[in-house]
């Protein structure tokens, strides 16, 4: 799994090449929370994502404990397995200020961002 963190138009851009573990999706978290300018980030799920419900609630408890800007961050899934458990995990997300969100295409995750 490799990650690539990139910031383009005011959005910053997090690509994740493989499926990530719990331990790597909370450091690739921690990296791109650090970043100047994070108030909107688009996740870009190359390969999906396989985890396990507490997975997903560990990353999302980790996350939730962030001291994150007012922020919008989208999410693009793809598959229907990895998108399933995308919406799975922004049920036992709760960070107030921020707004997450899952969608299939880039487009349409970039339209979002920008409105």
């Amino acid at each position: 799994m490799s990650h690539l963190i990139t910031q383009s138009n005011g959005i910053t851009y997090i690509e994740i090449e493989g499926l990530p573990t719990v331990d790597e999706l909370i450091l690739i978290t921690d990296k791109a929370s650090e970043m100047e300018n994070i108030e909107r980030s688009l996740w870009r799920l190359k390969k999906g994502i396989d985890l396990e419900a507490d997975d997903l609630r560990r990353v999302a408890s980790h996350v939730s404990q962030l001291s994150l800007p007012k922020a919008r961050a989208a999410i693009v899934a793809s598959e229907d397995l990895a998108y399933g458990l995308i919406r799975m995990y922004l049920a036992f997300l709760d960070i107030e200020g921020v707004s997450v969100r899952v969608f299939r295409e880039e487009e349409a995750a970039v339209a979002w961002l920008n409105e």
